[in-house]
């Protein structure tokens, strides 16, 4: 028995809604590789990025230690010098705060400390 003109279109039409699925399945299979790929490559470029930006905020951590060690011993030589200072004042019967180079350099002193400890500040990430 032949098959019917109706039976073949039939057959036909079934054939086609299959491969169409099956097309359709494979771009949405392509698509979704390609989508992949895409977040693929941004993640590893925002990796490269974030490392880069880790090792410069890492060497200007170091270099802000070695600027608040430099502070403190720089302070440390001036209090020296400051101390010494007022002490030969004394002994020559001037007051050392009416010596205007004293009092510039006693604010400096003042000034290098609070430079120091917000340096500190900034590496512990409170400011």
């Amino acid at each position: 028995m032949k098959p019917t003109q109706e039976q073949i279109l039939s057959a036909l039409n079934k054939l086609i809604r299959e491969n169409k699925t099956e097309l359709k399945t494979e771009k949405v299979e392509l698509e979704s590789v390609k989508e992949l790929e895409k977040y693929s490559k941004l993640g590893e470029a925002k990796i490269k990025s974030a490392k880069g930006t880790i090792a410069r905020v890492k060497k200007e951590q170091e270099d802000l230690r070695q600027h608040n060690e430099d502070l403190e011993k720089l302070n440390d030589r001036l209090d020296k010098d400051l101390k010494g200072f007022e002490a030969n004042a004394k002994e020559l019967g001037v007051k050392a705060t009416d010596v205007p180079a004293y009092n510039k350099a006693r604010d400096l002193s003042i000034s290098l400390v609070k430079q120091a400890e917000f340096g500190y500040q900034v590496l512990k990430g409170k400011k």
